[in-house]
Parts: C-alpha cells; sequence; structure tokens
C-alpha cells in the first residue's frame, strides 16, 4: 500500500509542471526551448537524464556542444597545437601520463 501511495505522489508531482504548461501554452510547438528543458530532467524517472547528470539529455548535447566549440576555438587550449608556446606531442604524453599515474585516468576535458 505505501509503495502504491508513494508512486501516485511521485506520478503527480511529475505531471503538474506539464499540467501548468496545458493552462500556459496553446500548442506544444509554443514552448520554449529554454523551458522545455528546464523540465525535460526528472530525477525520479532514470530514463530521462543522461548518466550521473542533473540535466536531461537535450541540455546536456547543447552544452557539449558548446564546450567543444569553446575548447576547440581557443588557440590558448593545451592541447590545441601550432602556436607558440604550444605543448610538443611528447609534452602531450607526458601530461596525459601524470594525470593517469595521479587520477588513474587520461585527464581530457
Amino acid at each position: 500500500m505505501a509503495n502504491q501511495v508513494t508512486n501516485t505522489i511521485s506520478v503527480y508531482t511529475f505531471l503538474q509542471p506539464f499540467q501548468r504548461l496545458q493552462k500556459a501554452y496553446e500548442d506544444v510547438d509554443d514552448i520554449d526551448l529554454y523551458i522545455g528543458m528546464l523540465m525535460e530532467f526528472d530525477p525520479e524517472v532514470a530514463e530521462t537524464g543522461v548518466d550521473a547528470a542533473f540535466v536531461g539529455p537535450t541540455i546536456a548535447c547543447i552544452l557539449g556542444d558548446q564546450f567543444l566549440r569553446l575548447k576547440m576555438g581557443d588557440r590558448f587550449y593545451y592541447e590545441n597545437g601550432g602556436q607558440p608556446g604550444s605543448f610538443t606531442k611528447g609534452n602531450l604524453t607526458k601530461v596525459t601520463y601524470a594525470c593517469w599515474k595521479k587520477y588513474g585516468k587520461p585527464y581530457h576535458l
């Protein structure tokens, strides 16, 4: 019985924001991307979120793409070579090895 009550409460709290959206918007296509992304993740539903993340899959994809563009576009980022003062391939190997030794895995963002 207690399990049934917990499930009912969980479903109710999950549906409540969607009911508010139904009142605020006439059509699902009118919902702003940002609002939709914030509502995408529900900690009670494991399939909704990216593994061990506090955001849903859409925000995770957008944040990942943005970070990749910032990293590759930054000429001073330590993995981007071809600039004065850039690490050589040997230096990068040593940095990776040192991180592997210290943290048990290579340090790649």
